[in-house]
């Protein structure tokens, strides 16, 4: 299932992980599915330090990056898959407003 953005609706979705933290004063990260093993130090901090959102209704749960910063990181250390991916996410933004 493609999951949306829940604050602009686009479609323009990247899966990935996050470091786990129990302290509000470390920042977390989101390690962004698809990069190189290489790649130790893959990953965007949360602008919003450690806090997640979650509706109480569905359930959702999501967080805000940089959105330059992680497309900067794929580019640079994302796999081939990973890098056609964000190509692809990348060309629909040209063609549809999403």
């Amino acid at each position: 299932m493609k999951v949306g953005c829940p604050v602009c609706g686009a479609k323009k979705v990247l899966y990935g992980h996050t470091g786990i933290s129990c302290d509000d004063s470390v920042p977390m990260y989101f390690y962004p599915r698809g990069l190189k093993l290489s790649s130790f130090n893959g990953y965007v901090t949360l602008e919003n330090g450690t806090r997640f959102n979650a509706c109480v209704k569905c359930g959702h749960v999501w967080s805000v990056v940089d959105p330059k910063a992680l497309v900067s990181l794929l580019q640079e250390k994302g796999t081939a898959a990973a890098k056609e991916e964000l190509q692809r996410l990348l060309a629909a933004e040209t063609t549809r407003s999403d």
